[in-house]
């Protein structure tokens, strides 16, 4: 989204334009100013997700029993469904434990620990 800022100015300017009940600059500016400033601020809360996306490596904490509150490393992100205890089925994560023992967990029981 960076890559197109001129691009989408442009298009907000036009929009702008477009919605301006009258012909005169203030209005324009009046409308276009927020959204210029709402689509930067959607760039940057974008790139605070995506900086949070679970990866091989990642530090997570489990939320869910039997391994609650237990910290470890994602070592592997299998792509297909696997059957959990329950019976059904759900992506997982293999994640190495800090006493050494791997663990299978559903992605959703996992809490991404951000290093900042």
């Amino acid at each position: 989204m960076w890559k197109y800022w001129r691009h989408a100015i442009l298009g907000i300017g036009l929009l702008a334009a477009l919605l301006t009940p009258s012909g005169d600059a203030f209005s324009m500016f009046a409308i276009g100013l927020p959204m210029v400033f709402l689509y930067f601020l959607s760039i940057l809360l974008v790139g605070r997700i995506e900086a949070q996306m679970l990866d091989i490596g990642s530090a997570v904490r489990i939320i869910r029993e039997p391994y609650f509150g237990r910290l470890g490393t994602v070592v592997e992100l299998p792509p297909e469904l696997m059957e959990i205890e329950s019976g059904t089925h759900a992506r997982v994560l293999k994640a190495k434990l800090d006493d050494g023992t791997v663990a299978v967990v559903p992605r959703a029981n996992v809490e991404i620990i951000v290093e900042e």
